[in-house]
């Protein structure tokens, strides 16, 4: 599932470094995470909410993930 992990970073102001201490991670985990090349996970992203919210950005797990869109299925009429 995509994220907007970096987006969040700046947003804080903060260098990955900085961020993958916060969050008792590597700097290297930060950028996979950032570059899709690691999953983030539902524990590193309440602890970034966390981060966020003792730094005053209010941020929840909905303004971290990107769900993908979903079309309605289209009604089908019933035969008579």
């Amino acid at each position: 599932m995509k994220n907007r992990f970096a987006d969040i970073r700046k947003k804080l102001g903060v260098s990955q470094a900085q961020l993958a201490k916060a969050l008792d991670m590597t700097p290297g985990n930060v950028s996979h995470i950032e570059t899709g090349r690691q999953i983030l996970t539902l524990d590193n992203a309440v602890a970034l909410v966390s981060v966020c919210r003792d730094s005053g950005l209010n941020v929840g797990l909905d303004d971290i993930f990107i769900y993908p869109e979903t079309t309605p299925k289209a009604k089908t009429q019933e035969s008579d």
